[in-house]
């Protein structure tokens, strides 16, 4: 095709180019005007969204807040620190009981004397007896180390340690 074909076309054809040229506009008009409004929406809700009702930011909030996250870390860094050190103290207290009644001599009723083992967290503690009789009552210890004692238990004091153990 050569530039005088075309220039004929156009010629001809003048009316419709001319009508198809204006619809276009006016179609690119009207979607330029739809794409403005909600530019306008969007900008609307984007300030709404930035702004707060105390009137700061949404970039306010989030500095404050990321500073309250810091500063809850830090003081669940220290409550870590003191737990730690209070399962250290809790080792060493009583954790663990056992206790045995039982007569310790014949002419005696009730189950009035016992045998009383206290452990700590590392079996370690001492074994307390009480032999209660009509005229006198002897309360002595023993101590423990790992469960064991480096005196002879009876077997009361034995069954009280073997009840602290469970």
């Amino acid at each position: 095709m050569d530039i005088e074909m075309i220039t004929q076309f156009i010629r001809a054809n003048d009316i419709f180019i001319l009508a198809a040229a204006s619809t276009g506009g006016i179609f690119l008009f009207f979607l330029f005007c739809i794409l403005t409004l909600r530019t306008v929406g969007l900008k609307r809700r984007f300030d709404r969204l930035m702004k707060t009702d105390s009137g700061n930011s949404l970039e306010d909030l989030v500095a404050e807040y990321m500073q309250k996250i810091v500063q809850l870390e830090e003081e669940n860094s220290v409550l870590k620190r003191r737990i730690g050190a209070l399962e250290d103290a809790q080792k060493s207290c009583v954790q663990k009981s056992g206790m045995v009644r039982y007569n310790a001599y014949q002419n005696a009723s009730y189950n009035l004397s016992f045998s009383l083992a206290l452990l700590d967290g590392n079996n370690d503690g001492v074994v307390v007896s009480s032999l209660y009789g009509r005229n006198e009552c002897i309360v002595y210890a023993k101590p423990l180390r790992g469960g064991t004692s480096e005196y002879t238990l009876s077997s009361e004091e034995e069954e009280a340690v073997k009840r602290a153990l469970k």
